[in-house]
C-alpha cells in the first residue's frame, strides 16, 4: 500500500494531488466514484459525502477522503495493483513545436454532478484537448483550465473556438451544464 497524508486543502484539491501521482506512474483516464461501503474501515473513518474510489480498467486502485471531524485527508493506492497497470515505459517526448492555448472554462453545475465525469466529457470532445484540470470550485460552478495543443500545426482562434463550442454542447446537452458568464447557454 501506499498511504499519503494532507492537511489543510480542499478534497479537489486532494483529487489533484492523487490524480497527478498516478499520472506520473503511468496511470491515466481514472474513475473516481463516490465510496459506498459504508461498513468497512475506511467506511467508518472518512466523512460519508467526502470519500472516493479510484478506479481504472475497472480495478480499484484506492480510496482517498477526508476523516470525520478533521481537517485531514488521507489517500491509500493499492502499489500492487498499480504496478500490474502500469505498463508503459517513459520514453523521451520532445517538446511541441506548436503553442498550446490553454482558456478557463467556468459551468454551473447540478447537484449530484462528479467533476470527473465533466473532465472526461471534455477531453473526449477532441484529441486536440491535451489536458483538464479543475482549478476552480465555488458554489454551484466549477472552472475546468482546457489546453489544446495540436502536433502539427498552431491551432487558429476559429479552430479553438469550434471545439469549445463541441464542449459546451456536450455538456449541456449529456450532463445538464451552463457555461457561466457568456450567456450561450
Amino acid at each position: 500500500m501506499l498511504t499519503g497524508l494532507v492537511s489543510g486543502e480542499s478534497f479537489a484539491k486532494v483529487k489533484g494531488v492523487v490524480e497527478s501521482l498516478l499520472e506520473e506512474l503511468g496511470i491515466k483516464e481514472i474513475e473516481i466514484k463516490p465510496y459506498q461501503l459504508q461498513k468497512t474501515f475506511y467506511g467508518k473513518i472518512f466523512h460519508p459525502s467526502r470519500r472516493a474510489e479510484i478506479i481504472f480498467k475497472n480495478n480499484s486502485l484506492g480510496i482517498f477522503g477526508q476523516l470525520k471531524k478533521e481537517k485531514v485527508f488521507v489517500f491509500d493506492l493499492d502499489f500492487t495493483q498499480i504496478v500490474k497497470d502500469t505498463n508503459e515505459i517513459k520514453k523521451y517526448q520532445a517538446i511541441p513545436k506548436y503553442p498550446p492555448i490553454i482558456e478557463d472554462l467556468s459551468f454551473v453545475i447540478p447537484e449530484k454532478t462528479y467533476v470527473g465525469e465533466i473532465m472526461k466529457a471534455i477531453k473526449t470532445t477532441s484529441l486536440i484537448i491535451q489536458r483538464v484540470e479543475l482549478i476552480d470550485s465555488f458554489e454551484d460552478s466549477r472552472t475546468f483550465r482546457v489546453t489544446y495543443q495540436d502536433t502539427k500545426k498552431t491551432l487558429t482562434d476559429e479552430e479553438v473556438e469550434k471545439i469549445r463550442k463541441s464542449i459546451i454542447d456536450n455538456l449541456k446537452n449529456k450532463l445538464r451544464l451552463k457555461l457561466k458568464g457568456k450567456g450561450e447557454n
